[in-house]
């Protein structure tokens, strides 16, 4: 009999990835995550909306295969609705996704439901700064530091905010609803891997989900941050 053909690496995988992107911020501040897609020589295998929502639907919904959807959801409009119906299709269809969102707290009884559900988290709190606020109550503490989410490829440390860009309503917690194995991989305590969450890790990482935004904090840290979510979200995918 025929030996069988040896399985394709990983890295040889990432050469011929599909990555659809849609960021809310083009435009209006430091490109981090496209920065971060080039950083790890991604750019030619990325369709980039910007912030056109109806190509990012449209997108989403034609015969591409997906390996990597990215929904950075950080500019102060809401990403609702059919995007989210959308997002559920994608995992349905094997792809990871990366979610970034601050206003779970306006949106968490409706369509956005089934994403929560299936990841295994529900609405915890509300998350708000006013000017005057103490920068150290902003910190994002990593609760699982040996997760390859922090160190693959870019060893990560706890994130410190610096010349924010937003007030008031700065992003959401989220926690543990009972039987779930998503993971808390961040969160506003050093010692809650419950509750508090503020990035989470589901669906056999093919999920993950960060509740705050990513230009209150430091843009080169924040770039190494989305490296490591790309990388680990299509490990997840290879895997």
């Amino acid at each position: 009999t025929e030996e069988p053909e040896p399985s394709q690496s990983f890295e040889d995988w990432m050469d011929g990835v599909n990555i659809l992107v849609y960021d809310a911020m083009w435009g209006r501040d430091t490109p981090v995550i496209e920065n971060a897609i080039d950083g790890l020589g991604l750019g030619r295998n990325t369709t980039n909306v910007r912030d056109a929502v109806g190509d990012f639907i449209s997108n989403m919904n034609s015969a591409n295969k997906w390996d990597l959807v990215i929904v950075g959801s950080e500019w102060r409009s809401l990403v609702q609705g059919e995007v989210f119906d959308v997002i559920v299709d994608q995992l349905d269809r094997g792809s990871s996704i990366i979610f970034e969102t601050w206003y779970i707290d306006q949106v968490y009884n409706g369509r956005v439901q089934p994403i929560m559900q299936r990841c295994g988290v529900s609405f915890h709190k509300d998350w708000w700064r006013a000017n005057d606020s103490n920068l150290n109550d902003y910190l994002v503490y990593l609760l699982v530091p040996d997760d390859p989410i922090f160190s693959e490829p870019n060893l990560m440390s706890m994130l410190s905010p610096y010349d924010t860009r937003w007030i008031e309503d700065v992003g959401d917690t989220v926690e543990l609803i009972p039987g779930s194995d998503a993971v808390l991989l961040a969160g506003r305590m050093p010692k809650e891997y419950t509750s508090y969450g503020l990035m989470v890790k589901c669906i056999d990482g093919r999920l993950i989900w960060q509740l705050f935004s990513t230009h209150d904090y430091k843009d080169q840290e924040m770039t190494n941050m989305w490296q490591n979510y790309i990388y680990n979200a299509l490990q997840a995918r290879y895997e």
